[in-house]
């Protein structure tokens, strides 16, 4: 069941992925840095105005799963409560950006202004979308929501190609409105076919019991997830809208590459979740995530590295030519993906057994190392884009070596968290030897067929020992056929 909602997970989201990055290709084909600039400024105030809620998001997330599990009577209840608060605080954010805007708005020119308003806009949508795909996820529906992010990807892709053709930036910015529209409006209509319904009304009694592990927990991850914004923060306060441009270029690279591990890390949360409901040992739980990681590092990642720098030097300056300074971006803010808390899902632990402070303590450090790498970086070498990533991918790997030596060492003891951190940091620093030999040029048909064929003939040693540590072939095979795999524990030697 797990890797069978893995696939279907993955393969709307692979999809969808693929439509939003024939989207991004397009809106860079057609306009130039500085007004995609704009439109990433609204993206950026979307994202940063996202992370400010009570948090009922990651309790829903949490929550449900277990109250179902358990066959609870609450739990349409509990989506009730917890869709009307997380709109309500987008609703209370959108009024502070709208403040904000207010406050400074002889500060913007006309089209900063209207990118502030789509993005208030855009947070409403958002939250409607993010906390309905949480409850199809909690009740495990990955097929429905499998059809629905498809054809929320294609419509979308779609509606903002055209609206950039035809009226620029301004047309941009209203066809993601449009195109976030559609999604939540899909999302809405399966609600009742999936039993998943909702009512507009909070109930009190759930809206304190979630609120008392919810809020605590949303400040615990403050820090983590001002961690995955603070590069783009630094890059529009310090450098503008056009590297901007240049910098989410890069970053919607590894966005969308990264997406094929968190897919099958958020089925994995679930099954967490409802394991722990259960009283599953910690041995199963720690085997299953002791797989996972070790078939993203040894396996997926540098695979998907690999590929995503063969192809993107020469379709960058073949396609899109002004954003060529993102492919040097590109090493660095790739070989971050094995450090990102999407791709290590051991920190879960400590959410299920809701022991926050050791969670709040691993988010600081990594904001903190983050804010000094870049500041420090900055002072050395000057304002430059690499900088930036730099400090990007350090921050993320002090918060890796703290998660691995703390709750990693807890779930998998000292020999296990120290031969998963080993395996990821080996993993990466092969991974970057590769990219640093091959030297890969960004023009020519036949080079990049030879960088990537002698690129993946360098991987075969690596992806033969990922195959054969982790069992993967084995384990999907006695998964796919209706087999019982022997239990994980014995498995991984």
């Amino acid at each position: 069941m797990f890797l069978r909602n893995a696939l279907w997970n993955a393969s709307g989201s692979f999809v969808r992925q693929g439509a939003l990055g024939v989207q991004e290709l397009g809106v860079r084909l057609l306009l130039p840095p500085m007004l995609v600039g704009v439109w990433e400024l609204a993206n950026l105030i979307r994202r940063v105005g996202n992370i400010w809620d009570l948090g009922f998001l990651g309790a829903a997330q949490r929550d449900l799963p277990a109250l179902r599990a358990r066959g609870s009577d609450e739990e349409r209840a509990y989506r009730s409560t917890a869709f009307v608060s997380q709109v309500l605080a987008k609703i209370v954010v959108s009024a502070v950006v709208c403040g904000w805007l207010t406050v400074r708005w002889n500060g913007y020119d006309s089209l900063e202004k209207v990118a502030v308003a789509a993005a208030v806009v855009m947070l409403l949508l958002t939250a409607i979308i993010e906390t309905l795909t949480v409850f199809f996820q909690a009740a495990e529906r990955y097929e429905a929501l499998s059809r629905i992010t498809m054809g929320a990807g294609f419509s979308t892709a779609v509606v903002t190609i055209f609206g950039t053709w035809r009226w620029g930036v301004t047309g941009l910015l209203a066809a993601s409105l449009l195109g976030l529209a559609i999604h939540a409006a899909l999302l809405a209509r399966a609600l009742s076919p999936a039993g998943l319904d909702v009512q507009w009304r909070v109930r009190g009694d759930l809206f304190r019991r979630m609120a008392g592990f919810a809020v605590p927990l949303k400040a615990a991850e403050y820090p983590l997830s001002l961690l995955g914004e603070i590069d783009a923060l630094v890059v529009t306060w310090w450098f503008g809208l056009g590297p901007l441009a240049i910098y989410a270029t890069a970053k919607m690279l590894v966005t969308q590459t990264v997406q094929a591990t968190s897919w099958i890390a958020l089925v994995l949360v679930t099954r967490i979740n409802n394991l722990g409901v259960h009283g599953a040992n910690r041995g199963q739980l720690g085997s299953d995530i002791q797989r996972y990681l070790m078939v993203v590092d040894l396996v997926l990642l540098p695979v998907l590295i690999l590929g995503l720098a063969t192809v993107a030097p020469p379709l960058v300056a073949w396609m899109i030519p002004e954003y060529l300074d993102a492919v040097r971006l590109l090493p660095l803010m790739l070989l971050t993906m094995y450090f990102l808390p999407q791709t290590t899902v051991v920190r879960n632990m400590w959410i299920l057994d809701r022991r926050l402070v050791p969670l709040a303590v691993s988010n600081v450090v990594g904001l903190a190392a983050g804010v000094v790498s870049i500041g420090l970086g900055v002072m050395a070498f000057g304002f430059d884009l690499r900088v930036v990533a730099a400090g990007y991918f350090t921050g993320h790997f002090v918060y890796y070596a703290w998660i691995m030596a703390t709750v990693g060492r807890e779930t998998f003891g000292s020999r296990g968290a120290a031969e998963a951190a080993a395996h990821a940091v080996l993993s990466c620093a092969y991974v970057a030897a590769v990219l640093v030999l091959l030297d890969h040029a960004t023009t020519g048909f036949l080079h990049t067929v030879g960088y990537g064929l002698a690129g993946a003939a360098a991987l075969v040693p690596l992806l033969v020992y990922g195959l054969r540590r982790s069992h993967l072939i084995e384990y999907a095979t006695a998964t796919l056929g209706g087999t019982a795999p022997a239990p994980a524990a014995s498995r991984i030697d």
